[in-house]
C-alpha cells in the first residue's frame, strides 16, 4: 500500500510539473528572443541563431512530449526520463549562451545577462522543483558557469555580484529543497487520506458484508428496544423475513423474557438470556442463548446494543437425551443400572429407618439368550427384549422397580415391604411365578417361534443391607443358582451360595495363575501288556503343583476348568508336554494316552494344535493315544466320526475311556473307530466279589473283540486281578498292582 503511495505521489508531481512547464517554456522562449534581439547587433550572428534555434527546438520538443504526457499518450516512466533529458541540456545551453555574450558585452549588457540568469534560475525552481534532483542539477548546470565566468573577471564590483550569485544559488537550492518536501508532504497527506477514505469504505463494506453474511444471528437495537439492523441468520433463526424485523419495537412481541436483560446494555453492562423462546411473527419455540454488548460513537457514548442471539435447541435436547439414557435403557425404556442403584439405596435407608420390615429383589436372566443372538442375529434379540420387557410391565404394580442391568439381565424390585418375613418370600415367590407364566406364549417374529424360558434368582432384603452392589451380587448368585438347577426355576440366595461362588472365583484366578506360570506336572501310570507282561504305554495324568496346597488331584478343579473354558489352555498344554515327555523317554513306550475334553475336542484348531505339537517335537502322530469319553463321542456323531478319521489318517490312536459308565451302546460303538476300549475301574475292582461284574467284565471284553478293539482294564490292584482278566481275553492293564501315577523321574526308574 506505501509503494503505491508512493508511485501515486510521483505521478501526481509528474503531472503538476508537466502542466507547469507549458508558463516556464513560454517564458524562456520569450528570453531567448529578447536576448536574442538585444545582442543581435553586438554579436556573432550565426552563433546567436544557432544558440536560439538550440534551445527553441529543445523547448519545442519537450513542450509537445508534455502535452501527450497530459494526455495519457505516453507512460509516466518514459515521460520522466525525456523531460529530464530535455531540460537537463537546456540548462547547459543556455548557460554556454549567457558565458560566449557576457565576454564580448559591456557592464549594461553582463547586467542585463546576470538578470536573464537569475530569471530563468527563478522560474526553474518554481517549475522543477517537484523533483528535487531535476531541480538542484538545473541549476547548478545554469548558474556554476556564470560564476566561474565572474570569479575569473578582473572586477571587484563583479567578486561583489559573483558572491551575491552563490548567495541566491544557495537560497534557491534551499528553496527547491524545503519546496519538494512540502509538496511531497501534501500529496502524501492527500493520498493517506484518500487511502484512509478507502480502506474505511472497504471496511463498512465488509462489516456490512460480514454482518449479513455470518451464520451467527446478530441485531442491533436503539435505548427504546427498537430492532435497527439484522442479519439473514437472524431471519432464519425466527423464521421471519429480515424486512419485517427491521424497525420492531420489541416491547410489543408476547414474550417478552429477554427485554430487561437487553436493557442492561444501556447502562454499560453486557447482556445474557438462555432460555425458552417463543417467537410472535413465526409461533416457533426455540431455545435461545443471547449475549449483548454496548456499541459507542466517536465520544465514547453508548448509541445501540449489539446482539448476538444462538439456537441452542438441539444442544438442548442432546442433553435431555443424555439426561434420559442416563437413567433409562435406550432399548426398553425401562430404568437402568445407574436409576436402579439410586432406588435401592433410597429403599434400603427406608428399610434401615423402619427396622422391623423386610423387602425383595429379582434377577432374572433370559435362558439360552445367546443362541437367539448368535443363530438369528441381534435384531431379534432386541426384538424378544422389548416384547419380554412389555410382557413384564403388565404383571407389575405401577409402583415396583424395573430395571434392565445390560444384556439379557433385568433386576425387579419390590415397592412393598413387610415385617413378615414368610410373606414378603410369599410376594416374591408369587410374582416369580406370574413372570415365569408371562413368557410361556411364544413370540412370533417373521417365520420364527420363539420360546424363552428364564432363571431367576431373589434376594430378600433386610434393614441391615446397605451396600447395593452386594445386594445384587447375592441376587445374582441366586439366579445363577437356577442356571445351574437346570434353567426355567426360581431360587433363593442363602450365605452358602456366596461361599460357593467366592470359592470358584479363588479356583479361577489360582488356575489361571497356575497356567500362565506353568504350575502342572504329567504323571504317567503305566499300562502293561499281558502277553509280555512289560511296560508298553503309559496314561499321563495332570496334577497341580499348588504353592500353597501342595499336589492337587483333578477332581480338584478339572470340572471348573470344564464350565469356565480354562481346560482349552490346560489341555493344550498337556498335548505338547505329553509329546515332550515321549521324546525325553528316548522312544521306549509304544504311545502316551492323554485325556481329551469335549470342549477341547470340538475346538475349531484342534486338529492343528496336535499336528503343531508333533512337528514342534518332531514326532510321529502315532505316539500320542487320545482318549475319549462316551459323552464326547456322542455329541455329535457324525462331526465325531469325521474328525476321528482324520486325525486318525495322520497317525494318532484313539481310546475310548470309562466305558461302562454312559450308554455304552453297541450301534454307536460299532461306527466309532476307537482302537482300543477301556473298562472303568469301577467294574474292575469289585468284579472278584461281584458276580455282575465279572460277567459285565467278560461280556465287554467278548463285545470289543467282536469289533477288533484292543482291551485295557484299568483298576487292577491284585494278582488275582491279572490272571481273571488275562484268563478273558484282556490285551492291557493299568493299575496300582503295578504303580500308582508317578512323576517322570520314577517312572523312568519303573522302566
Amino acid at each position: 500500500m506505501e509503494q503505491d503511495n508512493q508511485n501515486q505521489i510521483n505521478y501526481e508531481l509528474m503531472r503538476r510539473m508537466a502542466s507547469d512547464s507549458f508558463a516556464s517554456s513560454f517564458a524562456l522562449l520569450i528570453i531567448i528572443s529578447v536576448v536574442g534581439a538585444v545582442f543581435w547587433e553586438h554579436a556573432d550572428k550565426i552563433f546567436l541563431s544557432l544558440w536560439a534555434a538550440s534551445l527553441y527546438a529543445i523547448t519545442l520538443a519537450r513542450t509537445f512530449f508534455t502535452k501527450q504526457f497530459l494526455k495519457n499518450k505516453i507512460k509516466y516512466s518514459t515521460m520522466y526520463r525525456i523531460f529530464n533529458i530535455f531540460t537537463i541540456l537546456s540548462a547547459p545551453l543556455i548557460s554556454l549562451g549567457i558565458i560566449v555574450l557576457f565576454s564580448t558585452a559591456t557592464n549594461l549588457y553582463q547586467a542585463f545577462l546576470i538578470m536573464v540568469i537569475a530569471g530563468t534560475s527563478s522560474g526553474s525552481v518554481i517549475s522543477f522543483s517537484y523533483f528535487k534532483n531535476l531541480s538542484i542539477s538545473y541549476l547548478l548546470i545554469l548558474i556554476l558557469p556564470l560564476i566561474y565566468t565572474l570569479y575569473l573577471q578582473d572586477s571587484t564590483v563583479l567578486h561583489a555580484i559573483n558572491y551575491l550569485i552563490i548567495l541566491f544559488l544557495i537560497a534557491l537550492i534551499i528553496f527547491s529543497v524545503k519546496y519538494n518536501k512540502n509538496l511531497k508532504s501534501m500529496l502524501k497527506n492527500k493520498y493517506q487520506i484518500l487511502t484512509t477514505k478507502k480502506e474505511l469504505e472497504i471496511s463498512k463494506n465488509n462489516f456490512e458484508s460480514i454482518f449479513q453474511e455470518v451464520p451467527i444471528s446478530l441485531f442491533t437495537y436503539d435505548n427504546q428496544l427498537v430492532i435497527t439492523e439484522a442479519n439473514k441468520a437472524f431471519g432464519t433463526l425466527l423464521k421471519v423475513p429480515v424486512e419485517k424485523l427491521i424497525n420492531l419495537e420489541m416491547s410489543t412481541l408476547k414474550d417478552k423474557s429477554f427485554l430487561e436483560e437487553l436493557k442492561k446494555v444501556f447502562d454499560n453492562q453486557k447482556a445474557y438470556y438462555e432460555g425458552k423462546y417463543t417467537t410472535t411473527l413465526s409461533n416457533v419455540k426455540i431455545w435461545i442463548k443471547l449475549n449483548a454488548i454496548p456499541m459507542y460513537d466517536t465520544n465514547g457514548k453508548i448509541v445501540s446494543g449489539l446482539g448476538m442471539v444462538e439456537d441452542i435447541t438441539k444442544q438442548v435436547e442432546y442433553q435431555e437425551q443424555l439426561k434420559y439414557h442416563a437413567f433409562y435403557d435406550s432399548l426398553t425404556g425401562l430404568t437402568n443400572r445407574a436409576a436402579l442403584t439410586q432406588y435401592l439405596e433410597q429403599f434400603m435407608k427406608k428399610l434401615h429407618r423402619k427396622q422391623e420390615e423386610y423387602g425383595a429383589l429379582l434377577f432374572i436372566d433370559l435362558d439360552n439368550f445367546k443362541t437367539i443372538n448368535d443363530s438369528l442375529g441381534h435384531d431379534v434379540g432386541d426384538y424378544v427384549l422389548e416384547k419380554f420387557a412389555q410382557r413384564i410391565k403388565k404383571v407389575l404394580r405401577n409402583e415396583d422397580i424395573f430395571a434392565r442391568l445390560g444384556g439379557d439381565e433385568f433386576v425387579i424390585l419390590l415397592s412393598q415391604t413387610d415385617h413378615n418375613l414368610i410373606q414378603i418370600n410369599k410376594q416374591a415367590l408369587s410374582l416369580s411365578d406370574k413372570i415365569h407364566k408371562a413368557v410361556q406364549k411364544p413370540i412370533k417374529i417373521e417365520k420364527e417361534i420363539l420360546y424363552i424360558t428364564l432363571s431367576i434368582g431373589i434376594k430378600v432384603l433386610k434393614a441391615n443391607e446397605l451396600d447395593v452392589n452386594t445386594i445384587l451380587k447375592h441376587a445374582d448368585i441366586a439366579m445363577y443358582e437356577s442356571k445351574n438347577s437346570g434353567k426355567n426355576k426360581t431360587s433363593f440366595y442363602d450365605t452358602l451360595m456366596s461361599e460357593q461362588m467366592e470359592s470358584q472365583f479363588i479356583l479361577h484366578n489360582e488356575l489361571k495363575v497356575a497356567i500362565k506360570e506353568k504350575q502342572f506336572e504329567l504323571y504317567l501310570q503305566p499300562i502293561i501288556d499281558l502277553k509280555t507282561d512289560t511296560i508298553v504305554s503309559a496314561e499321563a495324568l495332570i496334577r497341580w503343583n499348588h504353592p500353597i496346597k501342595g499336589v492337587v488331584f483333578p477332581d480338584a478343579f478339572i470340572n471348573y476348568a470344564e464350565t469356565s473354558n480354562l481346560i482349552i489352555d490346560i489341555g493344550n498344554w498337556v498335548i505338547d508336554r505329553a509329546f515332550e515327555i515321549y521324546k525325553e523317554l528316548n522312544h521306549s513306550l509304544e504311545d502316551i494316552a492323554i485325556n481329551i475334553s469335549l470342549k477341547q475336542f470340538y475346538q475349531n484348531d484342534f486338529e492343528d494344535i496336535l499336528l503343531k505339537s508333533a512337528k514342534r517335537h518332531n514326532l510321529h502322530p502315532s505316539c500320542i493315544k487320545l482318549e475319549l469319553t462316551e459323552s464326547v463321542t456322542l455329541k455329535n456323531l457324525d462331526d465325531t466320526i469325521a474328525k476321528m478319521l482324520l486325525l486318525k489318517s495322520y497317525g494318532f490312536k484313539f481310546s475310548m475311556d470309562d466305558f461302562g459308565t454312559g450308554y455304552s451302546s453297541l450301534s454307536y460303538l460299532k461306527n466309532l473307530p476307537f482302537d482300543y476300549l477301556k473298562i472303568d475301574q469301577s467294574f474292575v475292582r469289585d468284579m472278584l466279589s461281584n458276580e455282575s461284574d465279572k460277567k459285565l467284565v467278560k461280556i465287554i471284553i467278548d463285545v470289543a473283540k467282536q469289533f477288533n478293539f484292543l482291551v485295557i482294564a484299568e483298576g487292577v490292584e491284585t494278582s488275582k486281578h491279572v490272571d481273571f482278566i488275562k484268563a478273558s481275553g484282556c490285551d492291557f492293564y493299568q493299575g496300582y498292582f503295578t504303580s500308582k501315577p508317578v512323576p517322570l523321574i520314577e517312572f523312568k526308574n519303573l522302566l
